[in-house]
């Protein structure tokens, strides 16, 4: 069975859009059932759309209120974050790395509250686009910080019920993306 993004780069080469071009409009293949973003995302000299990410927009109140700070300068753990980001981006940059994992060994850590301002607080780089996976397959949360219903995520798209372009969103902040977890799995 081939892997998810595999069938989703097939597609790209049937529809002929093999070769990325940066800034380009498209025509839509198929409307999610939520809007989606036509915003130009700024990367150091290019640009990226994200031309079939569903669109999940929230005000700056509403991301307080759901206690992402980051956004807010005079939010009470903005400047941690921000701090937190720029150390880690230094260590990432360094080290070559691309990808980041934020854990903990027990239940109720603080994790996604973390993983969900961080993601937020990384975005904000103009250098940078984000991916925010919520991989917690049996408790996944990562929706409830983008008031983003709970739907299909992570779980489905690794059965292979979905596609990428089904299940990720985009919460209005530029330069990121989410891939809820989905279904809650409990075995």
């Amino acid at each position: 069975m081939a892997h998810p993004i595999e069938k989703a780069l097939q597609r790209a080469r049937e529809e002929g859009q093999t070769k990325l071009q940066f800034g380009e409009n498209r025509a839509e293949a198929k409307k999610p059932a939520l809007e989606v973003v036509h915003t130009p995302v700024p990367l150091s000299t290019s640009e990226v759309r994200y031309w079939r990410t569903q669109s999940w927009p929230l005000t700056p109140q509403q991301l307080l209120e759901n206690r992402i700070v980051v956004g807010s300068e005079d939010a009470p753990g903005a400047a941690a974050f921000n701090i937190l980001r720029t150390r880690i981006m230094q260590k990432m940059q360094t080290e070559g790395w691309q990808t980041l994992l934020v854990t903990s060994a027990r239940d109720n850590a603080g994790k996604s509250l973390v993983a969900a301002n961080l993601a937020v607080a990384m975005a904000r780089d103009r250098n940078h686009t984000v991916m925010l996976v919520d991989a917690d397959m049996r408790r996944p949360s990562i929706h409830q910080f983008y008031n983003y219903p709970l739907g299909s995520g992570f779980a489905e798209l690794l059965r292979g019920e979905k596609t990428v372009e089904d299940v990720l969103f985009h919460p209005g902040i530029e330069r990121l993306v989410v891939l809820p977890g989905g279904q809650p799995i409990t075995d």
